[in-house]
């Protein structure tokens, strides 16, 4: 069954009765952007009213998928996910802080960048047991005046 508009760049609109649902069921529910389109499932709460009511989820014609947010009044990327055929070359690109609730492991490389106007980077560690470990590098500007490496809770 087709369901179509003869409208020019018309809406198909599917209200259901009251607080009702739409339900789909199918193993595979398709968005597809017309040729050199993006496609995206838009999320949206409140009547969509307010700045930050649509989360936006676009596959971009970059092959990219990035997940979105209106909270500024426009759409933002928040989070951007770069594929590549080799899986461990692939990228996901983060535009504000992430917090962690449990342990992030991380199998490859870890590169660390501190923000401008931040006396340093620091990693640090421990468990109840042993509440030291650190590993500090500061410097001023761009040049690193010292690396400490630490165990006893030195300063």
């Amino acid at each position: 069954m087709t369901i179509s508009s003869t409208d020019s760049n018309g809406n198909i609109i599917i209200t259901p009765n009251g607080t009702g649902n739409v339900n789909v069921n199918t193993d595979v529910l398709a968005i597809q952007g017309t040729e050199g389109e993006t496609a995206s499932l838009a999320l949206q709460c409140d009547e969509s009213d307010d700045a930050g009511d649509e989360w936006r989820f676009t596959t971009n014609t970059n092959q990219t998928l990035s997940i979105k947010n209106n909270i500024s009044g426009s759409e933002v990327d928040q989070i951007t996910l770069t594929p590549n055929s080799t899986v461990a070359s692939s990228t996901t690109a983060i535009a504000g802080g992430a917090t962690v609730g449990g342990t992030l492991a991380v199998t490859g490389k870890t590169t660390g960048t501190a923000a401008t106007n931040v006396s340093g980077l620091e990693i640090g560690g421990g468990t109840a047991s042993q509440s030291y470990g650190k590993i500090h590098m500061s410097g001023a500007g761009t040049a690193v005046d010292h690396i400490r490496i630490s165990n006893d809770g030195g300063h």
